[in-house]
C-alpha cells in the first residue's frame, strides 16, 4: 500500500467494487499475521490489517487482509473489480 497509513487502506477499499459493480461496505476488524518486511515498524516485520467487507447479494462477509507497509501496482482482490478511475 505504501505510505504506511490507514487512510491509504480506506482509499484502496473505496477503489474497488463487488464482482458486478456493487458498492462495498467495510469495517476494520483488527490486525494479525506477523510477516517480515524491511518497511515494517517491528524489527523488520509488520502486521496485516483485517477488514470485513460486504456488498449487496453477498451471503457472508469477506475478510480482506491488507499490508499498509509495502506497495505495488494497484489491483483488485480476486472476486472484486477495480473502479476505472482509481489511483492511489
Amino acid at each position: 500500500m505504501g505510505s504506511s497509513s490507514p487512510a491509504n487502506e480506506r482509499r484502496f477499499l473505496n477503489s474497488i467494487y463487488g464482482p458486478e459493480g456493487q458498492e462495498l461496505s467495510y469495517r476494520r476488524t483488527g490486525s494479525c499475521c506477523h510477516f517480515k518486511t524491511p518497511n515494517g515498524m517491528f524489527n523488520n516485520g509488520a502486521l496485516l490489517d483485517t477488514y470485513e467487507v460486504t456488498y449487496d447479494g453477498l451471503k457472508e462477509p469477506i475478510v480482506l487482509y491488507i499490508d499498509m507497509y509495502d506497495y505495488g501496482p494497484l489491483a483488485a482482490p480476486k472476486g472484486f473489480t477495480l473502479k476505472a478511475s482509481s489511483k492511489i
